[in-house]
């Protein structure tokens, strides 16, 4: 089992960085283009025991991979956790930590548990999941997350 985890501090008020995270639009935009990702069902609004499917093309993979998640773990303004039920890893589970900091900011914690690579799909996608490409997911959505607030003020 391998686990890669990811902090940041974004300007802007729990509630609104929680309200960005849950709403699946924003799981798009999260998502670097690379991976070619696209919904294709979601239950909404997101709470415990919500399916996401979704599909994903990574650059240099002719064809898409199929993804199903399901919220696990569901606490407004805290915390939620998803997990794959369908992929290419016998074991995946990304968690999303919110903590209020005094100052009206708000700090993310994701963490990943990520068992290996099933087949010959997941041999290829190991390579652009794993190692770089989480480094690669966490880059990304520390900047969008961080410019989606760039003009709140931490007290609003």
């Amino acid at each position: 089992m391998q686990h890669y985890r990811d902090s940041f501090i974004v300007n802007a008020p729990l509630e609104r960085v929680f309200s960005y995270y849950t709403d699946i639009h924003s799981l798009q935009k999260m998502t670097p283009p690379m991976m070619g990702m696209r919904i294709v069902k979601a239950e909404t609004p997101l709470r415990r025991g919500a399916l996401i499917q979704f599909k994903l093309r990574p650059r240099g993979i002719p064809f898409d991979v199929k993804w199903v998640s399901r919220i696990v773990e569901f606490e407004e303004n805290r915390v939620f956790a998803d997990r794959q039920l369908k992929g290419p890893f016998d074991h995946w589970v990304h968690r999303h930590e919110f903590r209020a900091l005094d100052d009206g900011r708000t700090e993310i914690t994701d963490t990943i548990e990520a068992g290996t690579p099933l087949g010959f799909l997941g041999v290829l996608l190991e390579g652009i999941l794993l190692g770089q490409g989480i480094q690669t997911l966490f880059d990304h959505r520390r900047h969008v997350v961080r410019d989606a607030f760039a003009h709140s003020k931490a007290s609003s």
